[in-house]
């Protein structure tokens, strides 16, 4: 299953520190705002910085999964999707893995009418994503 996008947006990378080049949660409201416009899912607003970007937690009805953002030079923004981390039975699930589809189909159709946005890419992390360009649309 395609869990990772990448994708252009005019946001300025907003560090930590002036010393790294990650992601820091008062840079990463604008990704907070998209996912919000997604019908049906819940977004936490309180967003949990990690030591390569930003995570933001979402959930529709009792199925619970993370997403990762942050910055590669170069490329633009990657995004990564998640089942929760704490939803261990969840990702054997018929409806854990169809909630998942469908969060994936939402953020696609959130990127890809989202007129600030280009260059939609999505990829399973066995993609050698950077050695080829081709599109991988959420079918």
């Amino acid at each position: 299953m395609r869990t990772q996008v990448t994708f252009r947006h005019p946001a300025p990378l907003v560090s930590l520190s002036a010393e790294d080049n990650i992601l820091s949660t008062d840079g990463a409201g604008w990704f907070l705002v998209l996912l919000q416009s997604m019908p049906g899912w819940t977004t936490d607003p309180h967003l949990c910085q990690e030591d390569w970007g930003v995570v933001f937690f979402v959930t529709r009805g009792k199925k619970k999964f993370w997403i990762g953002l942050g910055d590669l030079p170069e490329v633009g923004w990657l995004a990564h999707v998640h089942h929760g981390s704490f939803a261990w039975l969840q990702k054997f699930t018929a409806t854990g893995n169809t909630e998942l589809e469908r969060l994936i189909k939402d953020i696609h159709q959130a990127l890809s009418t989202d007129p600030q946005i280009s260059n939609v890419r999505w990829y399973t992390e066995n993609d050698k994503m950077f050695n080829h360009g081709a599109e991988h649309p959420v079918e």
